[in-house]
């Protein structure tokens, strides 16, 4: 049977650190004599019978609610790989989308903890979704960066089809390098960033993208228009910048 190991506390969980203490010592003497297979095998075996773990779910958010650092680190170590993929294509560099990560992260704990039906909520369904909405809320936060205008001006019908990646002329955007997008993402102005995310890679209707990015539908709709253009023309620059960088 697993040793539940519970987060927080004032206990130091001497025995379980004890026991891994000891597998890491035994690891060490099998390594001396020479012997290292047989010592990786020990320690994978005393890894798989007697593995501490963190309880998820209402034990989790019980501690979290409670302010428990340990916790609060166990969550945000389950969710950083999927926060840095969110926030590095919402910012326009990895050191702004590190600030997303703990401003977002900050923001979802903060409402985990004021929530008094805490208890009932589901993080591994809530998580994302609240962590786009504080990613979006962060951008739009810099007023110095999100407040600037593009000089491509959207026109067109009432219809228009605002799928980034259909019926494009030029680009087939559904091969782009994964590098080549976030980097032609990076490029555009705040505004235009956060509706091709909100609304084309995550998948929010242009409604709900006004919703949260608090502006009109309109004005979405003319960002999107903006985006797709802008985007467009980044992604050719940028394939045009690392075929020029390629050795001869």
């Amino acid at each position: 049977m697993k040793n539940v190991l519970v987060v927080g506390g004032q206990k130091q969980h001497k025995t379980a650190k004890k026991g891994i203490a000891i597998a890491l010592q035994a690891k060490k003497q099998l390594f001396f004599k020479g012997k290292l297979t047989r010592a990786v095998t020990f320690f994978s075996n005393f890894r798989k019978s007697s593995k501490t773990h963190f309880v998820y779910g209402k034990e989790l958010i019980a501690l979290i609610s409670k302010n428990d650092k340990a916790a609060i680190r166990t969550l945000f170590e389950k969710y950083y790989g999927k926060m840095g993929s969110i926030a590095v294509r919402y910012c326009k560099s990895q050191a702004q989308a590190a600030e997303a990560i703990n401003f977002g992260f900050n923001t979802y704990i903060s409402k985990l903890q004021q929530n008094r039906n805490a208890q009932m909520v589901d993080i591994d369904a809530t998580f994302e979704p609240d962590f786009i909405k504080a990613c979006a809320s962060f951008v739009k936060g810099i007023s110095s960066e999100y407040y600037v205008a593009s000089t491509v001006y959207a026109s067109g019908s009432a219809n228009k089809n605002y799928d980034l990646f259909e019926s494009n002329e030029f680009i087939d955007f559904a091969s782009i390098d994964n590098d080549v997008l976030i980097r032609s993402l990076q490029q555009l102005v705040p505004s235009q960033r956060l509706v091709i995310n909100l609304h084309v890679i995550d998948g929010y209707t242009l409604e709900e993208t006004a919703n949260i990015i608090e502006a009109s539908l309109q004005t979405v709709k003319s960002s999107l228009e903006k985006a797709r253009y802008n985007l467009q023309k980044n992604v050719e620059k940028c394939y045009k910048t690392m075929k020029n960088e390629q050795p001869l």
